[in-house]
């Protein structure tokens, strides 16, 4: 449905042989075609009212679909169905069950997208540390299809590329710090600090921190 200028008022789709009002956003679902196949319900606040920093408009639900996006395209995994509490301060946070005891990813928005975090971070729960998690290290996807994950630089580095709104700049090396902490230096200088879980795969990123942090 459009005005008369041609802007779209109303989304609907055809379900169960009727028209469904789809929420309003500023982008297009197709954009973000792993997260269609998702139902999220947000359980804290209005999850269309509009959030507004003097320079960005957006909602809570677009927050999550693009922090669903950014989980999807990390790990290849995608879940059916999702419960969401998304805050004012742009803190995302993904559960298995409406009281969110479950929670399997959380993503801290910066400015960027109307967040009030310095930089914008996630964690996420592996099935190895929790096994109500729907994220299998099983089901992950791996670099060039193997079945066993490479040395954890090369994971980090594969692992980074496929990110979008988490990325910062140009990755230049990864190296260790202290067990299963990770550093991916940055073209600029700046850092992310990341940590795997005992299986080799991403427990968090956060970052990027300037040069003076380290």
């Amino acid at each position: 449905m459009t005005d008369s200028a041609g802007a779209v008022m109303a989304r609907y789709l055809l379900a169960e042989n009727q028209l469904v009002l789809q929420p309003q956003t500023n982008f297009s679902l197709a954009d973000y075609a792993d997260v269609v196949g998702t139902e999220l319900t947000v359980t804290v606040g209005d999850p269309d009212r509009v959030l507004y920093n003097g320079s960005i408009r957006i909602t809570p639900r677009q927050q999550a679909y693009i922090a669903l996006q950014e989980l999807y395209s990390l790990t290849g995994l995608t879940v059916d169905r999702a419960y969401c509490t998304a805050e004012d301060d742009g803190v995302i946070s993904f559960s298995l069950d409406p009281a969110g005891e479950q929670m399997f990813f959380q993503v801290a928005w910066d400015a960027a997208l109307c967040g009030s975090a310095e930089q914008p971070d996630c964690t996420i729960t592996w099935q190895s540390e929790a096994a109500w998690s729907p994220l299998e290290d099983r089901l992950a996807a791996r670099p060039e299809t193997g079945s066993v994950w490479p040395e954890p630089e090369q994971t980090l580095a594969w692992m980074y590329g496929r990110l979008d709104r988490l990325q910062g700049g140009e990755l230049i090396t990864v190296l260790p710090v202290d067990g299963e902490e990770y550093r991916l230096f940055l073209s600029d200088g700046s850092f992310y600090q990341a940590e795997l879980s005992g299986s080799g795969l991403l427990r968090s990123l956060s970052g990027p921190y300037p040069t003076n942090a380290a």
